[in-house]
């Protein structure tokens, strides 16, 4: 009996591209949980030294979450686990390149929120727009912003006339 290719299909939108991190790791961790694999990603389930039955079931269980990594990225993604050599490995792989690049990015975003100003002759909706846009950003990776804190960052950025309103 040979070996079964999986039982999903995910659209190339919903694959691992690098700029999509955030938004694919709870989808992949729900799979993962769903097809009793997680606990060998996440190293809840090791390999067995002793028990030989538990070390073919690990292995196998452990390939199939591997696989399922494997067919839910880019192949421009692939190059970061290619000599991965456990599901676990990979999934920590790719969890240090894109958790590292997504902090940089949350950094930028918080930069460019902190020094936003408002333009001249901007309308006042285009401005809240730019406004929500670097919020929304920063909540797509996991970093909120409370409104209590952005009422500050938006009066420092509007022009002396409006400032006083």
């Amino acid at each position: 009996m040979g070996a079964q290719a999986p039982k999903f299909f995910f659209p190339d939108s919903q694959l691992l591209r690098g700029d999509n991190y955030v938004a694919w790791k709870p989808k992949i961790k729900v799979l993962l949980e769903f097809e009793d694999l997680w606990t060998v990603v996440d190293g809840q389930t090791t390999r067995s030294l002793d028990d030989g039955r538990q070390q073919v079931q690990f292995d196998r269980v452990n390939q199939k979450a591997k696989l399922i990594i494997l067919f839910i990225i880019t192949d421009d993604v692939q190059p970061h686990i290619r000599y991965a050599t456990s599901a676990k490995d990979a999934w920590d792989k790719l969890s240090t390149v894109y958790e590292e690049k997504n902090k940089n990015v949350i950094l930028n975003l918080l930069s460019q929120l902190h020094t936003l100003k408002f333009k001249h002759n901007e309308q006042v909706e285009v401005f809240l727009r730019r406004v929500a846009t670097l919020r929304e950003s920063l909540l797509a990776l996991g970093k909120e912003i409370s409104d209590e804190d952005l009422v500050p960052i938006v009066l420092r950025a509007l022009p002396p006339p409006i400032e006083s309103l």
